[in-house]
């Protein structure tokens, strides 16, 4: 998968216009306002808008499943056309170096009284350090030492501040929220093997694409 910056874009766009043939794979990240507007578009030249309903999947974020995409990837489309499979926002790229960022995002959500999202940045941050949800609901968080909280999660526990972890969990057990596979590595190795030529895969997100040694080795069989 070659690397181009973003006053090559154009040419990409260009290029499928006139029935380029496209790559299994296309990684957008950098300014998010730009890589947000160029994978909206990116993502309306594969599919006409007259085939999205059966060709497009969009995954958002905060809710993705490796392993649901995965299997979209490897599944040939009942429909003629490419199939486009979007991973918006994507987090497959953070790890446990990043989880006080989602213990903050899981914070400002619940601050702002949306318990859904909160419970699902707390459950991201929960699989960075390998955690289930058992190990934290009914206040066992509490006895997680400070010293284990610091090193599965990479930062300091501030009793004041996790607080909010008592609703929102509550909130994730009572709804049957559940932890989701975000393995990079899963993803590496479904790019190394391959799929169906007329499936394509669209990453949009914050984080540069070095977390994935493979990224570039992307084919289609």
């Amino acid at each position: 998968m070659p690397i181009m910056p973003k006053d090559k874009f154009p040419e990409v766009i260009s290029g499928l216009q006139n029935k380029g043939t496209p790559s299994s794979l296309y990684l957008l990240y950098g300014e998010e306002y730009l890589y947000k507007a160029a994978a909206r578009e990116l993502v309306d030249t594969l599919v006409p808008k007259a085939n999205r309903s059966f060709n497009l999947n969009m995954l958002d974020g905060d809710t993705e499943n490796v392993f649901e995409t995965i299997s979209l990837l490897k599944t040939f489309g009942l429909m003629p056309g490419y199939r486009v499979t979007w991973m918006k926002n994507s987090q497959i790229f953070y790890s446990r170096q990043d989880a006080a960022k989602f213990f903050l995002k899981s914070q400002e959500a619940y601050q702002a009284g949306d318990n859904d999202k909160a419970g699902r940045y707390l459950l991201h941050m929960l699989a960075m350090a390998a955690w289930k949800l058992e190990d934290v609901k009914n206040g066992a968080w509490r006895s997680i030492t400070s010293e284990e909280w610091k090193s599965d999660l990479g930062f300091d526990r501030d009793e004041g501040q996790a607080a909010f972890l008592d609703p929102v969990i509550a909130h994730c057990v009572e709804r049957h929220l559940t932890i989701v596979g975000s393995d990079a590595k899963e993803l590496e190795a479904a790019i190394k093997a391959g799929w169906p030529s007329k499936n394509i895969l669209v990453i949009s997100t914050d984080p540069p694409p070095g977390a994935i040694p493979g990224l570039g080795k992307a084919r289609s069989r």
